[in-house]
């Protein structure tokens, strides 16, 4: 728990949260760069530039959060679908984030774009079922069914059939990739615009232009200055702390009340809080 130790220490050595920050990444120092070294592999000089810092710290925050803070009150109660779904997507996500940092620290900028795709997808996700609810969630669920059964080429189970019905062109449950949800021809950037950030719609908008080998991609990726980078790494990785920071936002507000997430609302405005303030904002 080094990220919420350290900032529940320094809570109140500081007046505002920017120099709380300040203080946060001193006392995490160590921290931070044993990360750097270990889990992406970087020298010690290339682990002392910053650039990774602030999502790391919010990497292991909500680590935390949710392994010793939610669980232990989530396993108190019985499972529901949306619970289950949203511990999938964020293990995903945590996995991932890793992943695509390991990526860019190795100049590997091509095969991130991907991931912070990924990233915006899983939080548009998670908002659209918590917004939905259990029934949703349980779509979400049983949808991994009809994948596994195209992936293994078997048969329907007839249950699930009786379920959903059967496979036509007329029913939308078996379409892909959305037809899990209830709405009806939902696309990816249907859910993100869902979410209504302008700017979330248009960074999707531009990292989908790099995945697939189109035209555009063939094209750009060619022409640009760095072809393994075509999309700088310090957008991508303001795009994860962005995604990284709604996500929480969004999980803190739908677990507790406005009372007993005021700490942690606390603790994630110390580690951005130029974020936080354009939350305020909105």
């Amino acid at each position: 728990m080094a990220v919420f130790q350290a900032l529940i220490d320094i809570i109140g050595k500081a007046d505002n949260y920017e120099d709380k920050k300040e203080l946060l990444i001193k006392k995490l120092n160590s921290f931070l760069m044993d990360f750097k070294k270990e889990e992406l592999c970087l020298t010690r000089s290339q682990a002392k530039i910053k650039d990774f810092d602030e999502v790391i710290l919010l990497r292991d925050f909500a680590t935390d959060l949710w392994n010793e803070i939610l669980m232990p009150e989530l396993r108190e109660k019985k499972s529901n679908p949306c619970n289950s779904v949203i511990q999938g997507l964020l293990n995903r996500f945590l996995i991932q984030v890793r992943e695509t940092l390991f990526l860019l620290a190795h100049n590997m900028g091509l095969s991130a774009i991907s991931n912070v795709r990924l990233f915006m997808e899983s939080y548009a996700i998670t908002k659209y079922i918590i917004d939905k609810g259990d029934a949703e969630a349980q779509r979400f669920m049983d949808y991994y069914h009809y994948q596994y059964c195209l992936a293994t080429k078997t048969e329907l189970k007839p249950d699930f059939i009786e379920k959903y019905g059967e496979r036509t062109k007329s029913n939308h449950f078996y379409s892909i990739p959305y037809g899990w949800c209830s709405d009806e021809k939902v696309t990816g950037e249907k859910l993100i615009s869902k979410v209504g950030s302008a700017e979330l719609l248009d960074n999707y908008h531009l990292t989908c232009n790099y995945i697939h080998a189109s035209p555009y991609s063939t094209y750009h990726v060619v022409v640009a200055d760095d072809p393994t980078s075509p999309i700088s790494s310090l957008f991508l990785i303001d795009c994860i702390r962005k995604v990284t920071f709604d996500l929480l936002h969004l999980l803190l507000e739908y677990y507790f009340d406005e009372k007993k997430r005021k700490p942690y609302m606390i603790l994630l405005s110390m580690l951005v809080p130029d974020l936080n303030s354009k939350k305020t904002e909105e």
